[in-house]
């Protein structure tokens, strides 16, 4: 039933804006050639729901764990990966909703909704309050990323050497100078 309401208003919509009284126009905003086609519509719907999901997705924790592992896997094989979790998890979250909302009534839908976050929201507040901060491991982990940079760093400068000394055509000379040992531009 719902549907077919909307089905009957976006129709009404679509005749409001191909006719010329203009009342009609004013009260759907299309006076004064302000007059905006289903496309356009779409367009604007479409580039506020980019740009408000976006503002709401940095720093959430899947954005968080992205920049981590970006920092560790191939960049191209990781936006593949996370943009095939995030899309299965939006289908999923569709086909659920729209599965609810033949079995669940809209006050009921929304009612367990607010209903979860609230529950959601106190948990997290009390295990912030409660928890205390494991600074002991974070020191730890600090120590093995500078190790493991330190060796990285050393392995990058041994192959650079392995690499100058196995070509004997090129002059050994430092970073910045030219053959003729004035540093260049």
């Amino acid at each position: 039933m719902k549907v077919m309401k909307d089905h009957l208003r976006m129709l009404q919509e679509v005749e409001a804006m191909n006719t010329t009284d203009p009342d009609v126009q004013s009260k759907n905003g299309t006076e004064n050639g302000n007059k905006l086609t289903a496309w356009q519509r779409t367009i604007e719907g479409l580039g506020y729901s980019f740009f408000f999901i976006l503002l709401s997705e940095i720093g959430d924790k899947t954005f968080l764990f992205i920049v981590l592992y970006a920092t560790r896997m191939n960049g191209i094989k990781l936006f593949i990966v996370s943009t095939i979790g995030i899309c299965s998890m939006h289908i999923l979250g569709v086909a659920v909703g729209d599965v609810f909302q033949y079995i669940l009534s809209p006050f009921w839908l929304k009612l367990i909704t607010v209903v979860s976050f609230f529950i959601f929201g106190v948990v997290l507040i009390y295990m912030g309050i409660t928890e205390e901060p494991d600074t002991e491991d974070l020191e730890e982990k600090l120590k093995e990323i500078e190790v493991e940079m330190i060796d990285k760093k050393s392995k990058l400068m041994s192959d650079y050497d392995n690499e100058s000394a196995q070509d004997p055509d090129k002059p050994n000379q430092k970073a910045g100078e030219s053959s003729t040992g004035v540093f260049s531009c």
